[in-house]
């Protein structure tokens, strides 16, 4: 959330850095949902900065990612 803050304050660099150390904090994860959702705070962060390319294709990524995790979570018996 700090990177879509700084995003939307003007500071855009410093939002889109600080999504991109999320996003690599989440890979480190293997959790698939978490990592789409700070894919999605990039895209967001990527937009707020101006960058619609990256903006869309992080959006993409995070779609694809959230379509992985949601059968995993109905396999797991998690509510979603």
């Amino acid at each position: 959330m700090l990177g879509l803050a700084l995003a939307s304050t003007g500071a855009g660099r410093d939002g889109v850095a600080s999504t991109t150390k999320a996003v690599a904090l989440a890979a480190k994860s293997g959790r698939p949902a978490l990592i789409a959702e700070t894919r999605l705070a990039q895209a967001e962060a990527l937009l707020a900065g101006g960058d619609a390319r990256q903006a869309l294709d992080a959006a993409l990524d995070a779609q694809a990612g959230l379509a992985r995790a949601r059968p995993a979570r109905r396999r797991s018996g998690a509510a979603g």
